[in-house]
């Protein structure tokens, strides 16, 4: 047993003692650092909290757009009462999606 351990210790002090072996643990330390960095900038990005983010957007957006084309007149009567309705669907897409416990962050 006290044999395993000097030969452990002997190949410890060997690494450390080589100079290129720090270099190459450095450059493995540095390659899982920035493994590391880019995985956390990555799940920021396709996070829950983002993706709810951007659809409260889109429907904010697209009931904007809907209600500036009832107001441009250039559509008849039936067209303007089918974009109220998407308006009002949309709207409470949108409520229900506000007023689920999970959209805290907004």
């Amino acid at each position: 047993m006290k044999n395993k351990t000097n030969v452990g210790l002997w190949d410890i002090k060997k690494i450390y003692k080589n100079p290129m072996s720090m270099v190459l643990i450095g450059l493995v330390l540095l390659c899982v650092g920035i493994t590391f960095y880019f995985n956390n900038q990555t799940s920021k990005v396709i996070s829950f909290e983002s993706t709810i983010a951007k659809e409260i957007k889109n429907y904010k957006l697209g009931i904007a757009v809907l209600e500036k084309e009832i107001r441009s007149g250039s559509f008849s009567d039936q067209q303007k009462a089918m974009r109220r309705n998407d308006i009002k669907l949309s709207q409470k897409l949108l409520k229900r999606d506000l007023s689920s416990g999970c959209l805290k962050i907004l």
